[in-house]
């Protein structure tokens, strides 16, 4: 056991890790990953849809060079050096030279460029590399030219012809965003150099770039400096401009919520409009206001959206501003009525169909994709959803949405605003006709009964009206201040006693039998008791309460008037007569 334990010499691999660690340079670590911009895309991120990271018409730098369905466009690009060649008047071995000299600058630009067994020696790259770059450069020059032909290029040229840029150069343009398919720009500006005769400025180059890819792009920025590919180019140009700063912390609320969709924001009170410009920082919230940037959507935009956002994840300092923006878009687009709203506001221009498909097309390539925390949008969906979160906002959203949505509805809102206030003025216009006559200083009646009217009438001086109303109903079938019975209207009885007709007793029992029937039909006309119902206690101790003061002539004129009456006794009386029959 001693000489298999002590005497044992180290493990191969264990010297090696111990040699490593001894070689370690931070240093150099640092460098060994800086050269690197364009990459293979993982399977985590490809399984999405591996077609849109894969060209389908042309290879660009040695990740899919030689590829069998991508060899008919070598012929194509033999033609293009050629015809730089003769325009400018230069050897082959001018340029050969000058991208010799950054040939290492270019393989760096390639991460793993050596792996699966299929790297390339020194000339087979460099001769790739001028190919290529020459190809993009006669490609972006006939394009420019809007239609006419371009030095040697026959009218049916496949590619180089008006017939080839208008049918074959989307689908270039397409494989020009792929993020595997990518040449560095030191390329196209070496070879620019040549063939001028003088160092492009970056500028130029990049706005080159550009003009070939998004002709309707925002403008580069000055002074940025080159460019890595036509990619980062082409992300560049989306996020031109600030990002708009946040006006208060207050407005951010502080917690995790992901945004509603767009309809559900548009429901609770949040409006939505286009922003100035097109440029991916151009999103802020502000009083209830959504601006956004109108995005595109055609063939295309899937596939631009997910070789960004995998250029995002995999280099370092590139930022995740894209990726942040599909991320937000996915978050307040939930179906096809989210798509529709966006679209109605002038966000969303769609031009591959259905508003389904881009609804799904979002939902789709936001999938494994994460907000990052510290950004701007983070902070407008925090800003949106504190606005959602204040209940006058949510109250004032549904008032609009019921009441303001058509012209019929805000009609109908207006005209029982204006019957509404009409019937106010009319019953404020009552009251004070009652106490300009007099009777301010006296009260119809009050108690129990009170709290009911209470309960029907909205303000105490409308009240003590329809208490004065009851009470002056009431004084149709009683004594008024020690006046005689000659205040009885209507009772057949009353009248016999006037013309001297019936025996005294028989007038007196009549008499009460009719003020019995009135107090019923008073009784229940104030709704202290119900039709049909026996009158209980209760509410002849209500009716009593109601009517324990006498009515002033004031009191008996005001409802009088209000109710059209020409004696106060009449309509009881003939609704007394009808219940004794």
């Amino acid at each position: 056991m001693e000489a298999a334990g002590g005497d044992r010499s180290k493990r191969t691999w264990v010297v090696d890790v111990e040699k490593k660690l001894k070689e370690a340079d931070k240093t150099a670590e640092v460098s060994r990953w800086e050269p690197h911009c364009i990459y293979r895309v993982p399977p985590c991120m490809t399984n999405i849809k591996s077609k849109a990271y894969q060209p389908q018409v042309v290879s660009l730098g040695p990740f899919h060079h030689g590829h069998r369905d991508l060899r008919h466009m070598e012929e194509h690009k033999h033609r293009a050096l050629r015809q730089l060649l003769r325009r400018a008047d230069r050897p082959l071995d001018d340029f050969v030279a000058v991208v010799d000299e950054v040939t290492e600058e270019l393989e760096g630009a390639y991460m793993d460029l050596h792996s699966e067994g299929r790297s390339l020696g020194r000339e087979q790259f460099l001769a790739m590399m001028i190919f290529d770059g020459c190809f993009l450069l006669e490609l972006m020059r006939c394009t420019a030219a809007d239609g006419k032909l371009v030095g040697e290029y026959a009218n049916n040229d496949p590619i180089f012809s008006p017939h080839g840029i208008l049918n074959m150069v989307p689908y270039i343009r397409r494989d020009m965003l792929m993020l595997e398919n990518q040449l560095p720009l030191l390329l196209l500006q070496k070879l620019v150099e040549v063939e001028s005769g003088k160092p492009p400025k970056n500028d130029f180059i990049n706005r080159m770039v550009l003009k070939f890819l998004a002709q309707s792009s925002s403008p580069f920025p000055p002074g940025i400096g080159l460019g890595l590919h036509p990619l980062d180019v082409f992300r560049r140009s989306m996020l031109t401009g600030k990002c708009h700063q946040i006006w208060s912390p207050q407005d951010i609320e502080e917690d995790n919520a992901i945004i509603r969709s767009a309809l559900k924001l548009y429901q609770a009170g949040i409006q939505f409009k286009p922003s100035k410009t097109l440029s991916l920082h151009d999103i802020q919230f502000r009083s209830g206001m959504l601006s956004m940037p109108t995005v595109s959507v055609d063939d295309s935009t899937e596939y631009m959206f997910l070789n960004v956002m995998a250029f995002e994840r995999l280099h370092v300092g590139a930022g995740n501003d894209v990726t942040d923006y599909v991320f937000f878009m996915n978050s307040i687009i939930d179906s096809a009525k989210d798509v529709e709203l966006l679209r109605s506001k002038g966000i969303i221009h769609n031009a591959i169909g259905s508003d389904q498909a881009v609804a799904k097309l979002f939902n789709t390539i936001s999938r494994d994709v994460m907000l990052d925390p510290n950004s701007e949008l983070d902070a407008v969906q925090r800003q949106v959803n504190g606005y959602l979160r204040k209940p006058w906002n949510i109250r004032r959203a549904s008032l609009i949405h019921t009441y303001f949505r058509s012209p019929w509805a805000f009609l109908s809102l207006a005209a029982a605003i204006l019957l509404l206030g009409m019937t106010v003025m009319q019953t404020i216009y009552t009251v004070l006709q009652f106490y300009r006559g007099g009777g301010a200083g006296s009260n119809g009646g009050s108690g129990g009964s009170g709290g009911y009217a209470a309960s029907m009438v909205g303000s105490s001086a409308v009240r003590r009206v329809v208490q004065t109303a009851a009470s002056a109903i009431a004084f149709a079938h009683s004594a008024k201040a020690g006046e005689s019975s000659s205040s009885h209207q209507g009772c057949q009885t009353c009248k016999e006693e006037e013309t001297g007709r019936g025996t005294g007793a028989e007038k007196r029992e009549d008499c009460e039998a009719c003020d019995h029937r009135q107090q019923q039909v008073l009784i229940r006309k104030l709704c202290l008791a119900h039709e049909g119902e026996v009158i209980s206690e209760e509410a002849l101790r209500m009716y009593v309460d109601l009517f324990s003061r006498p009515l002033s002539d004031a009191h008996i004129a005001a409802v009088l008037v209000l109710f059209g009456w020409e004696s106060p006794a009449s309509p009881l009386m003939e609704e007394a007569a009808e219940a004794a029959v």
